[in-house]
C-alpha cells in the first residue's frame, strides 16, 4: 500500500477498521462460513 495512503488511513482510524474487518473475515473463514463476507456487502 502506498505510504501516503497508509498515513491517511492511520490518521482517520480507517486502518483499524480494515484490520478488524480482516480479522472477522479470517475468523469466519476458519469457521467454514465462506459466504459470510458476501452477506455483509
Amino acid at each position: 500500500m502506498p505510504q501516503p495512503l497508509l498515513r491517511i488511513l492511520e490518521m482517520t482510524g480507517a486502518d483499524q477498521v480494515l484490520r478488524a474487518f480482516d480479522t472477522v473475515v479470517a475468523a469466519e473463514r476458519e469457521l467454514g462460513r465462506g459466504d459470510a463476507a458476501g452477506s455483509l456487502a
